[in-house]
């Protein structure tokens, strides 16, 4: 009997400690599934009414004018005269604030090479700035809050230009008697502000 009492409580004890053994060395498993969503910020520019990311040259949206005077008439280059072309931002479909930069410059099959951008102004501005240099490149900021901004760009038949391409009257003349073009070539780069914290370790 004693051995049968034996037998049944080292059973017990048998269990009891695979029980405490099992406890101890458990593993905790639980698994999860989800997924987190944020918006992505917009970037759909578009120009002169065109949308840039669908087509990057929009030529056919840009017109340079010259609103003509007494001495010549409407939207006709001669020399000296100044006339312009209007740049027409769209952000509305932007949600981050952004710079630009615009440059210009003759296009080699211009018959008329004495073209000069002079100066600019901003959103209908009536006071234009004027540039030191043709080259030089046009730069502005457009915040998050802002979805229309304009620039006009303001051009000059420069004949008082002297150098290697400058024409003189006699090239003058040849552009207005073979029905010549003026034609320039405008750039737009636009580039996200870059007014982040950078974190570093």
């Amino acid at each position: 009997m004693k051995k049968r009492i034996f037998l049944v409580l080292a059973c017990i004890w048998f269990f009891v400690s695979f029980f405490i053994i099992k406890q101890t060395y458990a593993k905790y498993i639980t698994a999860i599934t989800g997924s987190t969503n944020v918006g992505i910020s917009l970037w759909d520019i578009s120009i002169n009414n065109q949308n840039i990311i669908n087509q990057s040259d929009f030529s056919r949206n840009l017109t340079l004018e010259f609103p003509g005077d007494t001495y010549y008439i409407e939207n006709v280059a001669v020399p000296g005269a100044v006339g312009y072309f209007d740049i027409n931002i769209d952000s509305s479909n932007v949600s981050l604030a952004f710079d630009y930069t615009v440059t210009a410059s003759v296009n080699e099959n211009s018959d008329v090479t004495d073209l000069k951008v002079i100066g600019y102004s901003f959103d209908g501005g009536i006071n234009t700035t004027y540039l030191n240099n043709s080259s030089e490149a046009i730069t502005s900021s457009v915040a998050t809050n802002i979805n229309y901004s304009s620039i006009r760009v303001y051009v000059q038949w420069d004949d008082t230009t002297t150098g290697v391409t400058a024409m003189n009257d006699i090239a003058d003349t040849l552009a207005a008697v073979g029905n010549g073009n003026a034609i320039m070539d405008v750039n737009i780069l636009f580039e996200q502000t870059s007014n982040y914290i950078q974190v570093t370790s």
